[in-house]
């Protein structure tokens, strides 16, 4: 099962892409790392995976579910750091 999926998720800051159908696969009970130069959308993917962000298309599912409102994440277990451009 997965943790989290990214499913073609587009992201637009104004007339910024910050994504462009973006994909990504995260298996439950693994360890990941998301990293990129500046400017290449990895805070998008974070903030879209948390519902923070509007998405233009696509979808994020979280443990099979694709409304956030449904879904539990435990805190202790989940960290992020974000930035303010």
């Amino acid at each position: 099962m997965a943790a989290v999926e990214l499913n073609n998720a587009s992201v637009k800051y104004g007339r910024n892409q910050a994504l462009k159908s973006a994909n990504l696969k995260v298996k439950a009970n693994t360890l990941f790392a998301l990293c990129g130069p500046s400017g290449s959308g990895k805070t998008s993917v974070i903030l879209a995976i948390l519902g923070q962000v509007k998405l233009g298309k696509g979808s994020v599912v979280i443990f099979d579910s694709k409304s956030m409102q449904n879904v539990q994440i435990p805190g202790q277990n989940v960290g992020t750091v974000t930035i303010t451009p």
